[in-house]
């Protein structure tokens, strides 16, 4: 629509005029809270306030923009109406009202969508919101009432999203994700607007448009090489590779030796199954993409497991710092990102 396409392009208008203002910004670092669901799946998340409301948000580098269920913001609302599709087939509806937003010592004014219904993808009718309403919480397991309010997609601003990243808007240039991993009972740390010394020991990578880097997938058993540009998400429970092609899905069995080889990065070599769901891999044909590319790689949350993940939204850059070598984390349970439970009354 031409009002809302006006509006997307004053956001990102915004956010380029926050990421220059942030050159003489603090540092500001927040945690980031893990938990485990039900089946195992891991969740990352961190705390925001919107309007007077503090919310725990569901942290996603997988997608863009601040979206929170009716309890955040309630009353009649008019705004612009909104919908956004994730990678797993969900969808979200809802208006996009202008709000105060804190994120550390950081605030805003900015765009927030106030959900006011969920469904699916027509080429994905079984998704995780097939029976969802905004009751549901966003990334529960179905069956216990733990979920969260909001969700916060820190991808990058890009042309024709429907809301800007709200970090941009906040003032941050630059950010780092450091998750915690299964077996570290700390929290990690979103640090916005790292210093100099810090950024330096990160080698940094020119970001592709539909993705973070290229790679390609390798399963040395089935013989089969899947590359394309590849996708860091926080909120991806598995590995998920478009092809090029009219194959049905399928799953690699358990236990095959798998490579994720990132250009101008060594191997990671593992096992499907050794780090849970999240190295899980799904094999989707052409015919259920999700975006204008293929093949397509969505790497989920596994490559956190080996790399602090630097973001430079100025330089459009992302930049990577290997981890100590984690310990296999215990068994995942393979739910979808975006999978809702109904909370408890």
């Amino acid at each position: 629509m031409p009002r809302a396409q006006g509006v997307v392009c004053l956001m990102m208008a915004m956010a380029a005029s926050a990421s220059q203002a942030a050159a003489d910004a603090p540092s500001v670092e927040i945690p980031i809270k893990q938990t485990v669901m039900r089946h195992g799946a891991l969740r990352y998340s961190v705390w925001v306030k919107v309007g007077d409301r503090s919310v725990e948000a569901l942290l996603d580098t997988g997608s863009t923009g601040l979206r929170v269920l009716p309890a955040v913001v309630p009353g009649d609302l008019t705004g612009i109406p909104l919908e956004a599709g994730f990678a797993t087939g969900e969808t979200m509806r809802g208006l996009s009202i202008p709000e105060r937003v804190e994120i550390g010592s950081f605030a805003a004014s900015m765009p927030v969508e106030v959900i006011d219904g969920m469904g699916c993808r027509p080429d994905r009718p079984a998704c995780g919101y097939a029976q969802a309403d905004t009751d549901y919480l966003i990334g529960g397991d179905g069956g216990t009432s733990h979920g969260f309010s909001a969700i916060l997609g820190i991808g990058f601003t890009a042309h024709g999203r429907d809301l800007p990243n709200p970090l941009e808007l906040v003032g941050a240039a630059q950010w780092i994700v450091s998750l915690p991993r299964p077996d570290d009972p700390n929290p990690g740390r979103l640090i916005l607007n790292p210093g100099a010394a810090l950024q330096t020991q990160f080698t940094m990578h020119a970001r592709y448009e539909s993705g973070d880097l290229f790679g390609c997938l390798r399963s040395k058993g089935l013989d089969q090489t899947i590359c394309g540009t590849v996708n860091f998400d926080t909120g991806g429970p598995d590995i998920v590779a478009v092809t090029d092609g009219e194959a049905p899905a399928t799953a690699w069995l358990a236990g095959s030796d798998v490579s994720l080889k990132l250009k101008g990065e060594p191997p990671l070599a593992f096992h499907v199954g050794d780090g849970g769901a999240a190295s899980q891999v799904r094999v989707l044909p052409y015919t259920m993409r999700f975006t204008n590319e293929v093949p397509f790689i969505n790497a989920g949350v596994y490559p956190y497991f080996f790399y602090d993940v630097f973001y430079d939204a100025a330089a459009r850059k992302v930049g990577l710092k290997a981890r100590a070598a984690p310990r296999p984390p215990a068994p995942q349970g393979a739910d979808l990102k975006t999978a809702a439970s109904r909370p408890s009354p």
